[in-house]
Order: C-alpha cells, then structure tokens, then sequence
C-alpha cells in the first residue's frame, strides 16, 4: 500500500525534516507520490519536504491532498474540508497501480480520482485521551458528536446514526453535494471503528447502512469493517462512500489485491442480486388488525394482561437490581422490553375503560396466547409456558382449563430448562402458584380468591429463594457464593405478575 508512513506527534503533522527523510529512503526512479490528509500544518510540512527532494535529491515527487469530510457545509470549509478514514481507499488503489509499475503521473491521476470520489462522515459517544493528558473534550450521556468536532446533537438509535451519516454524505444540498450520488450506482462501502466501539455494534452499524443504501437503491458492492484510522479509544465510527464510477473495474480490481498490511480487511461482496433473506427462515406471520374486545372473559383477560406488563415496567429497575447480583443484569430490562411489546399490541390508552382493542385476541384465549407467545419471542426470546400451553386451551374455559394450561407451560419450563423446586428458580415461585391454583380448583373457589391465593403463593416461593445460599440451575448456579439475602429476579417476577392479576380480580 504505502513505502513509507511518516507520524508525528499524537494528533500533530510530522516535521519537513521527517518527512524529507522518508522521502530519501523510499524514492525510487519513478518518483514519489505523497499522499497527504488536508490540515494546514501537514500540508505545510509535507510541501516543504517535496520542494526540497525536488531541489536536493533530484527526484519527480507529486502530492495528493485529500480532503473527504462531508459533515462540514461549504460555507464553513475556509481551509477545506478535513482528511479522514477516505484516505485509505486512495492509499490502497494508489499504491496497486504504483506497483504495477505505472509512471508517476500515472499513480498521481488514480489517487487524485479516487480523492475526488469518496465522502466521509465520523460519529462519537466518547472523547479520546492523549496518554498522560486529560480527555480532550466531554460528550454527556445522552449526547454525540456528528462530525466529530462539528455538531453535538441528542443520542441517536444505530439506524438513526446511519441514516444521519449517509443523508450527510450523499447531500444534494448546494451548500454540501460533495458525492453525486446517483441511484442505481455502484458503490464500496467502509465503517472504519475509531477505537473503542465494540464488534457487536460496528456489525449493528454496517447492517443498518447496507439496508439503508438498498433503501436509496444505491448498491454496497465492497464493504470494508475494521478499525484502520482510529482516534486512541474513542467510541465512535466514520462511513465513507467510494464512488466506483467509470473506472470500476481498475478500482475493484485494486482493491480485491492482496496487501501485506495485516489491519487490511477482507472486503465482503453481499450477494446484491438475490433477494434479501434476513429473517426468511422464520414465518412471515402477517400482523393481524385490531380488534375490539366483545365478552366479559375477554376482557377481564386484556385487563390482566395490561396490568401485569404495567407492573413489570414498573419493577425493572428491582428486578434488575437483583439480576445484578445473582444473574447477568439483564433480567428486569429484558422482561420490561417483553412488557411493553404486549402493550404495543392494544391500540386505546389502557385506562380501564370497558372498551378494549388490540391485535391479541382475547376473546379466543387459545389464539390469544398464540399471539402473545410470538410477541415476546420477537421481543425477548421464547415464551416456552404460553406456547406449550395452547393444546390445553379450547372451547368454554373455567378454572380447571386455566390450571390445566399453566400446567402444562410450568412442565414445559422444568422439562426444557431442567430447573426443580429448590434450585432457586423461577420454578420456586412458579410451583406454589401452581399448587395453589389447583387446590382452588378442586374446592371450586371463585376466580377471585383462587388468584389472590396464588398470588400469596407466589410471593411466599420468591421471598423462600432468598433464603437459598446456592443455586442448582440458572445463571446463577455458576456463581460460587454471595447470594443468599437476595431473591431470584425470576421468581419475584412471576409474583409482581401473579399480584397484578390478582388485583384486578378485586
């Protein structure tokens, strides 16, 4: 790719002097080409050296100023607009057609081509930190830096850093068209990570801009992962757009060149010509309409659903607290997100009024459940005690057909996670309620009192796992102590549910 590479201090341009050196060590008799980011002090420095290998070494020396940023309008781009992650593509299709053997003028035309056509724009949650300095600047939890210097805005989702970015990019705006973009064109792709972003998001992000390009019906036919032109440990990224142009097939062709540069990434060819298969394996269901709720049963069952989800959310930040201790952490926001896409599911506000509408359809409990199960799979994981439970649900339901079905989702729950009464599981709150339901039936107690005593039951097996010092199955079971004191977050789950059904009961 490059003979030479010549650095300075963190963040500053090299001197004349190093720069000449570099120069004197990497001519050849065709000549050298520098290939310079577009800051005053590097363009000072690296022209001084040029005019000075000219003079003293008597060799043909060219330079290339690139300049890719699209964050910053015209109107505001006095000293032009910066050098960033574009560069690299210039360095890699400059340095293929220089080993080609191509004169010098040659090389320069390429690299100032492909300067011409490439735009970039970087994003940061995070400043950096020279080594032994403070941070360089501050960026508040809920805030980003587009541009990276030009714009603090409010924190975006991925898809909406994406979209940001390459709106930015491919601008026709007077004030900013710096990448004509045309639809149907070719493009490559880059998401150069600039430091501390980890690999889970850089792969949310690339999959954000390919869907988004395709949405534009611009064409990804290389993308480059990686983090090539980094700013220390700054949690941040930059896409660059390389506009393939006439000159596509030299272009590819430099680019698909193996290099020495182990940082170098493999570039990906998606397959654009087939269709996109994301997610085919999984039944397209289609979204059912709302409905109004019609029977009495149907209703008391919305109305149980919306206030256990409401009384979930509302223990989150407890269940989490918990999970901390004993799990992962990520119990109470994962149930909340469980919580909120059932909510998602009815269309009036949810202020106890008579009338109720929703895509769940309450008044068949077995299709309801069916629904709710294929909410939470696509919002949290499967729902193995609602999907396991639809054979037992069918026709007029009392009590007993209720037992029977929670039955059959705790079975379910035990048989495929392996936890038993005592493991300090959900199964331990989950295995009373179930008891106590059962015992309701059999003395033909009212839904009332049958829920209220399960509840009770319920919260009695959560408050029991507290008192467990180990735990035999869960997450927690890899833990080697320091648990006892604190309930399963699971378990109290299933209580804060149980209790809010039980409340609207009476």
């Amino acid at each position: 790719m490059l003979s030479a590479a010549v650095c300075g201090d963190v963040f500053a341009s090299p001197s004349a002097s190093q720069v000449f050196a570099a120069i004197k060590l990497a001519a050849g008799k065709m000549g050298v080409l520098l290939i310079v980011k577009n800051y005053t002090g590097d363009r000072l420095q690296f022209g001084k050296a040029a005019e000075r290998a000219k003079r003293e070494l008597g060799v043909g020396v060219e330079m290339v100023v690139v300049g890719d940023d699209c964050a910053i309008g015209r109107d505001r781009v006095g000293a032009g607009r910066r050098g960033l992650s574009g560069v690299l593509f210039v360095h890699k299709i400059a340095g293929y057609v220089a080993r080609s053997g191509a004169p010098l003028e040659e090389v320069r035309r390429h690299a100032q081509h492909v300067a011409d056509n490439i735009g970039t724009v970087g994003v940061a949650l995070t400043p950096c930190t020279i080594p032994g300095a403070a941070p360089a600047f501050s960026i508040g939890p809920s805030e980003m830096e587009l541009g990276l210097g030009t714009q603090r805005i409010s924190l975006l989702s991925a898809r909406e850093t994406v979209q940001k970015c390459l709106d930015l990019i491919l601008s026709k705006e007077s004030d900013r068209s710096y990448l004509p973009v045309e639809d149907a064109e070719r493009v490559v792709l880059l998401v150069n990570n600039l430091g501390g972003t980890t690999l889970l998001e850089i792969n949310i992000l690339v999959q954000n801009a390919v869907a988004y390009l395709r949405v534009k019906s611009i064409i990804p036919v290389r993308i480059y992962v990686g983090s090539l032109m980094t700013s220390l440990e700054m949690a941040g990224v930059s896409f660059t757009l390389l506009r393939l142009t006439s000159l596509e097939k030299d272009i590819l062709q430099a680019l698909d060149a193996p290099v020495g540069p182990s940082a170098w990434p493999r570039g990906s060819s998606p397959a654009l010509d087939d269709e996109d298969v994301s997610g085919s394996a999984i039944e397209d269901e289609k979204v059912p309409e709302f409905a109004r709720v019609t029977t009495q049963a149907g209703l008391t069952f919305a109305h149980a659903l919306r206030a256990a989800c409401t009384s979930i959310i509302s223990s989150e930040p407890l269940l989490t607290s918990y999970d901390q201790i004993v799990g992962d952490g990520d119990c109470g926001t994962t149930l909340s997100r469980g919580a909120q896409a059932l909510l998602d599911e009815f269309q009036n506000s949810g202020d106890g009024s008579s009338v109720v509408t929703s895509r769940i359809p309450f008044d068949r409990p077995a299709d309801a459940l069916g629904r709710m199960s294929r909410v939470l799979e696509g919002s949290m994981g499967g729902s193995y005690a609602a999907s396991n439970s639809l054979s037992k649900l069918s026709g007029e339901l009392g009590l007993s057909q209720w037992v029977d079905a929670v039955e059959a989702g705790v079975s379910a729950i035990r048989h495929y996670g392996g936890a038993q009464p005592g493991d300090r599981t959900m199964v331990d709150a989950l295995d009373p309620l179930l008891s106590s339901l059962r015992s309701s039936s059999l003395s033909s107690s009212s839904p009332a009192a049958a829920m209220h005593s399960a509840a009770n039951a319920a919260r009695g097996g959560a408050e029991s796992t507290s008192k467990m010092a180990r735990a035999r199955a869960g997450r927690t079971s890899y833990l080697s102590g320091g648990v006892e004191g604190t309930p399963d977050p699971g378990a109290v789950a299933v209580a804060v549910i149980c209790e809010s059904v039980a409340g609207v009961f009476g």
